[in-house]
C-alpha cells in the first residue's frame, strides 16, 4: 500500500503508488530542454515587524507614553519609528530534473530555524511531497506535506515556485520563492602545485578501455564532478607555486605540509566558509604508499586543506595494463575527487554506519561494493578492474542526497563530521576471537603528570590459531580505529585526528599470536582537549576489520594534580588548539603563539614531563632546512585565491642546529625521564632521526648513553 498524501486540491487524501522514502531515489524526472529545467535553489527574502499591533512610545517633548497602531502606517511612517524589522530568509531546493535528479525537495527557514527534506511525486502540473526529515527547531514546524506549483520562464530570474505546507487539520503555510541558481550551494576550489608536478584536473572518460559500455564519452573535470553534485564551483589556480628550496628535503613532512596549510588559510582567513585548498605535491616523507592527506579544521575559520602526492602508488599502473598512461591519469583524478569528498564530510562507502565510527544523518547501510568516488577501487570484489568496469565517475544517490539536501552545517567544510559522540553498540562487537585488541598508555605506567601529553598504544594480536592476512596499516590511523575517552566529569568523547591519510592497501600475514602495534596521540584533536583536567579517565578502543569490530578492555588513566603553582598557571594558555597542533605534528614554524606557550613550559617547569615534550616540539623544526610557504603581504584577503596568483612561494628556512641542540640538551638532561616520557611514545624512525642529529652535533658519549637507555623503553612501532 502506498503512502497517503494530499492531492492537488488538498481537500482529500489519496494513495501514491510508491513509498515516499529516501531509499527510493529513482530518477523519475522529466528530461526537459536545458532552458526549461526547474531544479535549483529558490529563495524568499522579506522583512517584517514584530508581531504586536501596537507599541508603546514616548512622545517628545512631554515624555508622555502613548501607543501607535503599526497596521495603519505606511512604509515611510514605519521606517521613521525606532523599531528595527526582522529579516526573514527561506531557501527551497528543488531536485526534479537535470543531472542525476532525486525527486526531492528540501529547504531552510531562518525563522523558526528548521531544515526539512521531502520526497516528491509528480501530480498534474505540480508536485506533491511528504516531509520525511526535519532538523533544528522541529517543534515549531509541524508540517508534514507540501504541494509545489511552478511558474517557468525563458528568463531564469522570472521562475517562481509556490510551496504550500500542510500540517494536521487546517494548518497551512504558503511561501513564494524566486529562482536563484541552478545549483544548490556555492563552493570555491583553489588549486596549487609544487614545481615539477602536473596536476590532473581533467580526464577523458573513454581514454581507458576498462569502463562501462554505456559511459558517456566526454571531457570531465573536477569542477564538473561537483557541479553535477549540485555545487556552483568557482576555481582558480593551475600554476606551480614558485619555490627556492635549496638544501631542503625534497619530500614533505607532516609538519611542513601542516604549516603550509596554516599559512595559506591565515592569508585567506576572511574568505567565504565554503572553500577548499588542494595542493599537488611530489612525495610525503612517509613514502610512496601515501597518496593523499587531508588536514581538518585549519586556521581561524576551521577550513579544509588537502594534499595529493603524485610520486606515490597512484602513479603506478598494474603490470600489463592496456593503457598505463590513461590508468595513472584516471587514478590521480579519482584520488583528488575522493579527498575533496572528505572535505564535504562524506564517509567511505563501507563506513556509512559503524557504531561509534559513524552514523549517517539518515540511516544508511555500509556498501563496500559501491561504485563511487568515496569507495576504494581495490576494496570491491574483483579489485580495481571490476570497480572501473562499472564506475560512472559519480557519487551514489545517497551521497548526492547528502551533498544537495542535508543541512548546511552538516556539509559545510570544517564543521563536525558524522563520526562523533555516538554510543558503542556492544552487540556489534565481534565475539569470534579471531583478533584481540589490547590498549596501554605508552608511558611506563597508567599515571601521567599534569600537562603531560598522553599516547595510547594499540596492540592487535592474532588469536585465531591460523595465519591471518590484515591491512598492514589497519591500526595506524583512526580510519578503522575508534578511541573513546571518559573524563572525570563522566562525559565521553571520541578521539579525532588532525589529519586523515589515503594509503595504498598492503596486506601482511600475521602468524598465530603475532601482533601489530601503533601509538596514537589522544590528548587532543580538532574538537579540543580530551585529557587535560586532573582526575580519573576511562579509555576504550575498537578496531573495525571486514565489517567485524574488536573491542578492548577498559583502561584506567590517572592524571595527577599540578606539582607546582607554575603548572597550574600555565593551564589556560597550554590547553589551546595551537599547542595541541604543535605537539601532534612535532613542531611548527607558523603557530607562533603555540610555540610561545611551549617556551614558557620549558622555562617555568623545566623538571616536568611536559617540558621534555615541549622542548622536543620546539627543536624538531630547527634540526634541518625547512620548507615554508611565504606571502609578500600578511594582510588577510577576503576572497580565496590560489597561492600562485597571490605571489606566494616556498622558501627554505635554514636549520638552526645550535638552538635545536640546546633544546634537545634540555629535554635529555635527565636521560631516564626522557626515555620514559618521550622515547616510549615515539617511533623508532623518529628517535633514530633525533639520535643521528645528536651524534652529528655532539662528539661526546652522551648520544650513545641516551640510545642505550632508550632501548629499554622503546617498543617497535
Amino acid at each position: 500500500m502506498g503512502k497517503k498524501v494530499l492531492d492537488s486540491s488538498i481537500e482529500n487524501v489519496v494513495e501514491l503508488n510508491q513509498e515516499m522514502t529516501p531509499a527510493e531515489l529513482q530518477q523519475q524526472a522529466e528530461f526537459l530542454p536545458l532552458w526549461f529545467k526547474s531544479s535549483g535553489l529558490y529563495v524568499k527574502k522579506s522583512k517584517f515587524f514584530p508581531v504586536f499591533p501596537k507599541i508603546p512610545i514616548k512622545v517628545k517633548p512631554t515624555g508622555v507614553q502613548s501607543a501607535i497602531d503599526l497596521d495603519v502606517l505606511n512604509e515611510e511612517e514605519r521606517a521613521s519609528l525606532p523599531i528595527l524589522p526582522f529579516f526573514s530568509y527561506e531557501e527551497f531546493r528543488l531536485d526534479i530534473d537535470g543531472q542525476y535528479p532525486l525527486m526531492t525537495a528540501s529547504g531552510f527557514l531562518r525563522f523558526p530555524g528548521v531544515h526539512y527534506v521531502a520526497k516528491l511525486s509528480k501530480s498534474g502540473n505540480g508536485y506533491l511531497g511528504k516531509i520525511w526529515y526535519k532538523h533544528g527547531n522541529v517543534a515549531s514546524f509541524g508540517y508534514k506535506y507540501l504541494k509545489i506549483e511552478l511558474s517557468n520562464s525563458f528568463i531564469p530570474r522570472n521562475k517562481k515556485a509556490t510551496v504550500t505546507f500542510y500540517g494536521g487539520g487546517k494548518t497551512k503555510k504558503v511561501s513564494k520563492y524566486s529562482f536563484s541558481s541552478t545549483y544548490f550551494r556555492k563552493v570555491d576550489f583553489e588549486f596549487d602545485c609544487e614545481e615539477g608536478v602536473q596536476p590532473v584536473f581533467n580526464i577523458n572518460t573513454h581514454d581507458h578501455p576498462n569502463r562501462p559500455s554505456d559511459l558517456n564519452n566526454e571531457s570531465l573535470s573536477l569542477e564538473k564532478v561537483y557541479q553535477r553534485a549540485g555545487f556552483n564551483v568557482s576555481r582558480s589556480g593551475d600554476n606551480a607555486v614558485q619555490s627556492s628550496l635549496k638544501g631542503a628535503n625534497g619530500k614533505w613532512s607532516n609538519m611542513e605540509m601542516h604549516d603550509a596549510m596554516q599559512a595559506y588559510w591565515s592569508k585567506f582567513s576572511a574568505a567565504p566558509k565554503w572553500a577548499l585548498w588542494t595542493f599537488f605535491a611530489k612525495q610525503h616523507d612517509i613514502g610512496p604508499n601515501l597518496g593523499g592527506i587531508m588536514f581538518d579544521d585549519i586556521g581561524p575559520n576551521h577550513r579544509q586543506g588537502t594534499a595529493i602526492f603524485y610520486d606515490s602508488f597512484i602513479n603506478n599502473a598494474p603490470t600489463g595494463d592496456a593503457n598505463p598512461t590513461a590508468y595513472v591519469k584516471r587514478s590521480k583524478f579519482w584520488t583528488a575527487a575522493h579527498e575533496m569528498g572528505h572535505a564535504f564530510n562524506l564517509a567511505h562507502s563501507w563506513q556509512k554506519n559503524y557504531p561509534g565510527f559513524g552514523f549517517s544523518w539518515i540511516p544508511l547501510a555500509n556498501n563496500p561494493e559501491d561504485r563511487s568516488f568515496m569507495n576504494y577501487p581495490y576494496n570491491v570484489s574483483g579489485g580495481q578492474s571490476a570497480f572501473y568496469s562499472d564506475f560512472e565517475f559519480r557519487f551514489t544517490d545517497n551521497e548526492l542526497l547528502f551533498l544537495r539536501h542535508a543541512p548546511n552545517d552538516f556539509v559545510e567544510m570544517g564543521n563536525s563530521d558524522w563520526f562523533d559522540n555516538h554510543a558503542v553498540e556492544q552487540e556489534r562487537v565481534a565475539t569470534d576471537n579471531q583478533l584481540t585488541l589490547e590498549i596501554n598508555i605508552a608511558q611506563e605506567s597508567n599515571t601521567v603528570e599534569f600537562l603531560e601529553p598522553v599516547y595510547l598504544e594499540l596492540t592487535l594480536r592474532n588469536t585465531s590459531g591460523s595465519p591471518m592476512a590484515l591491512d598492514k596499516r589497519l591500526i595506524d590511523t583512526l580510519k578503522n580505529v575508534l578511541i573513546l575517552v571518559e573524563g572525570p566529569n563522566g562525559k565521553t568523547m571520541k578521539v579525532r585526528s588532525f589529519v586523515e591519510y589515503l594509503f595504498d592497501k598492503k596486506e601482511e600475514i600475521l602468524l598465530p599470536n603475532e601482533s601489530m602495534n601503533h601509538k596514537h596521540f589522544i590528548s587532543a584533536g580538532p574538537d579540543g582537549w580530551y585529557i587535560k583536567d586532573s582526575g580519573s579517565y576511562k579509555i576504550t578502543a575498537l578496531v573495525a576489520n571486514n565489517e567485524q569490530m574488536y573491542g578492548s578492555g577498559v583502561l584506567n588513566l590517572e592524571v595527577l594534580l599540578p606539582k607546582t603553582s607554575e603548572s597550574q598557571l600555565l593551564a589556560n594558555q597550554y590547553f589551546t588548539e595551537e599547542v595541541a597542533r604543535v605537539l601532534f605534528f612535532n613542531g611548527s614554524k607558523v603557530l607562533r603563539s603555540g610555540n610561545d606557550v611551549l617556551e614558557k613550559v620549558v622555562e617555568t617547569v623545566p623538571e616536568s614531563n611536559a617540558s621534555v615534550h615541549a622542548a622536543m616540539a620546539l627543536a624538531m623544526p630547527l634540526m634541518k632546512d625547512y620548507k615554508m610557504m611565504n606571502f609578500e603581504e600578511d594582510t588577510p584577503k577576503a576572497m580565496a585565491k590560489s597561492a600562485a596568483e597571490e605571489n606566494g612561494d616556498f622558501v627554505t628556512i635554514k636549520a638552526d642546529q645550535k638552538k635545536a641542540k640546546a633544546l634537545i640538551d634540555k629535554a635529555t638532561s635527565r636521560t631516564e625521564q626522557f626515555a620514559k616520557t618521550y622515547g616510549a611514545v615515539s617511533s623508532q624512525g623518529h628517535l633514530n632521526e633525533v639520535i643521528d642529529f645528536m651524534k652529528s652535533n655532539d662528539k661526546s658519549d652522551k648520544p650513545n648513553k641516551i640510545q642505550k637507555v632508550l632501548s629499554k623503553y622503546l617498543k617497535e612501532n
